[in-house]
């Protein structure tokens, strides 16, 4: 909330939606509207019907309740600069419809080797994100910073059926977009203002249960369009080279060479993209996990792929 009331964009309300919350969430809100009138509302998510995502119908009140042209999301564990409204409204040229945002994971001085090692995995992702989008076919979003025309919201008939489940808010719109006639071109801002941040999951139980929630989501994606299935099946095949290849060479069908050469070209493509991803988003002290995340992606990815398949979580409080 403090985020939001130091923005240097002064056209834009805030609306908070308070989904059953047991804390203090809607008295820190309402206080803030009162030092900041005009500023901040508050929008209570009572009761949700059966078969109905709780998030998802939250997010969908938020927006049904707010009155401005543009929609930015962000998440309530998030930070974001002062500049990060203004720099996602620039954003939107005349035919976009909808802007990708860039998330970064905290990795600080007292971080933990685990949590900079998910600061670097996070930010493969975002370069996935950001790569895909400036080629017109965008393979992922990110509610952390997210946003899109009403119009756009409008013509998808906002979340639709797709408020059944549970995961997966920004993926869904994401595709309703991509997939709708009209909606406007999906974009990535070159503004560095735009960006939030967040923060790794503290234990290996509680990254498992949130890469299990993201796969969960994923998986439609998969099933809704062939090109992202191709991605996703070439990134995997790509990675079990590196354990299935010395196998092949125990077995005599693959010479140690001719493995060799393979991972050493993988590795060198890893270091090209992701040296000029970690220079370009400012995060050049991430790169020296490359290699530790070079072993360890193979491993990540089929778990994911077994994850997606046969989703197991629980939600977040």
């Amino acid at each position: 909330l403090r985020d939001l009331a130091a923005q240097t964009y002064r056209r834009f309300e805030v609306v908070v939606v308070d989904d059953r919350s047991e804390d203090g969430t809607a008295a820190l809100v309402q206080d803030a509207a009162a030092r900041h009138p005009g500023r901040f509302r508050l929008v209570r998510q009572e009761c949700v019907p059966p078969g109905v995502a709780p998030k998802k119908l939250a997010l969908q009140r938020g927006v049904e309740a707010g009155r401005g042209e543009l929609v930015l999301l962000t998440d309530a564990d998030c930070r974001v600069s002062p500049a990060w409204v203004e720099g996602m409204v620039r954003s939107f040229a005349p035919d976009v419809g909808m802007v990708l945002g860039y998330t970064e994971l905290h990795a600080g001085p007292e971080s933990t080797l685990f949590e900079r090692v998910q600061a670097f995995e996070f930010l493969t992702l975002v370069t996935a994100m950001a790569g895909s989008a400036r080629l017109g076919f965008p393979l992922g979003a990110s509610g952390h910073a997210l946003a899109y025309r009403r119009e756009a919201w409008e013509r998808v008939g906002g979340y639709g059926p797709g408020l059944r489940l549970p995961a997966g808010d920004d993926m869904l719109m994401l595709d309703l977009v991509r997939t709708t006639p009209g909606t406007g071109r999906i974009a990535y801002p070159a503004d560095d203002a735009a960006r939030a941040r967040t923060y790794p999951e503290p234990t290996l139980r509680a990254f498992r249960n949130q890469r299990a929630r993201w796969a969960s989501s994923g998986m439609r994606s998969f099933r809704q369009d062939w090109r992202v299935l191709l991605y996703g099946a070439a990134s995997l095949n790509a990675n079990l080279h590196l354990p299935l290849g010395m196998l092949w060479v125990a077995a005599g069908w693959m010479s140690a060479g001719t493995w060799a050469a393979a991972a050493l070209g993988k590795l060198g493509v890893d270091l090209l993209l992701y040296g000029h991803a970690c220079r370009r988003f400012g995060r050049p002290e991430l790169l020296r996990y490359l290699p530790l995340w070079f072993v360890l992606q193979p491993v990540y990815l089929t778990a994911m792929a077994v994850w997606g398949v046969r989703p197991k979580f629980s939600w977040k409080r």
